[in-house]
């Protein structure tokens, strides 16, 4: 067989194997009419996915970068709040910083200055929603895993 990264890939068409849910929820999905077929469907959906990414990376900065805070890895996109006073304060990690209102912070610095300079505890205080996620969870929770 030739080898892959010496070889010139053109516009041939290859099959890839679908399950039958996979492929209703394609054309589900299908942004032409309903008379388009899979290919076409297919190249929509990756087209969209491009751009999608190319977005987040403008907004947040390469996906496999982020922050490391101790244990626990942030990837660029990754959104945390705290509540303070009654209000939710949000902030994200982009381009490898932690971004609150414009300026970068630490995790600690960033809650002490939400907390108007008290003493917190950025792992109890922070809540984190990992890019994909749906779920937020608590800094120490992700920190206890990670530990082990």
């Amino acid at each position: 067989m030739e080898d892959i990264a010496n070889s010139t890939f053109t516009a041939e068409k290859i099959n890839v194997s679908v399950s039958r849910e996979v492929l209703e929820e394609i054309m589900c999905r299908a942004v032409h009419q309903a008379d388009e077929d899979v290919e076409e469907s297919v190249d929509d959906i990756l087209q969209c996915f491009r751009s999608d990414r190319e977005e987040r990376e403008n907004k947040y900065g390469d996906a496999g970068k982020g922050y490391q805070w101790e244990n626990v890895y942030l990837p660029n996109g990754t959104q945390l709040y705290i509540v303070y006073n009654n209000t939710a304060h949000h902030a994200a990690v982009k381009f490898e910083t932690i971004v609150y209102k414009g300026e970068s912070y630490s995790p600690s610095v960033l809650v002490r200055k939400i907390a108007n300079g008290t003493a917190r505890n950025a792992w109890t205080d922070l809540f984190i929603q990992m890019p994909g996620d749906d779920v937020w969870r608590r800094a120490e929770d992700i920190l206890m895993e990670s530990c082990f």
